[in-house]
């Protein structure tokens, strides 16, 4: 524990990251488990592997190109916040280094695929997930949807109200109020 609160560097085996679907673009999850290992990858994504000497990005031999940009996008984010090596290897599947293999555990065959993913990658799967629909009712009773915020700035791209069938609520000014009626 000493040694993860000193320095900030990742532990000796590494870190392994897999570029998962999400709503905006794939986003990196952390592989939990005992160990780095090859066992965990899947040719349909990409992985980044940290360890205290370098980074290298993999991309599985039938990974989406948005898999990729965002396992770039992540190595610069660990160069800026984690003080990762700055050069990073890129290794493809059926041409990686020596040296990637030594980093993971050892050279061997890559799974066709991992069966645990296979709800988030697979035939029909994008890497940008659906957003859901979110529909609030106004006081009148019609939906007001109200989409995700936008990656870039957070601001909501627009809120549209749906036609409004219902007469509006008197307000103080137009009537009696409801309360003072109920009394």
């Amino acid at each position: 524990l000493q040694e993860k609160l000193t320095d900030g560097a990742p532990p000796a085996a590494g870190r392994l990251y897999r570029m998962a679907p999400f709503y905006t673009a794939p986003r990196a999850r952390l592989v939990e488990g005992s160990a780095v290992s090859r066992a965990e990858l899947d040719p349909r994504t990409a992985f980044v592997l940290h360890t205290r000497e370098a980074l290298y990005l993999w991309v599985g031999a039938h990974a989406h190109p948005d898999y990729e940009a965002a396992a770039r996008e992540w190595t610069r984010l660990l160069q800026r916040f984690e003080h990762a090596s700055a050069e990073v290897s890129l290794e493809r599947q059926g041409d990686e280094s020596a040296a990637f293999w030594a980093a993971i555990g050892g050279e061997g065959p890559v799974a066709a695929k991992l069966a645990k993913y296979d709800e988030q990658y697979g035939v029909g799967k994008s890497p940008v997930l659906e957003a859901p629909a979110i529909e609030v009712r106004l006081p009148s009773g019609a939906p007001l949807h109200v989409p995700l915020r936008q990656p870039s700035g957070n601001q909501l791209l627009s809120v549209r109200a749906a036609p409004d069938t219902h007469a509006p609520l008197p307000t103080h000014r137009e009537g009696p109020s409801p309360l003072a009626t109920a009394r």
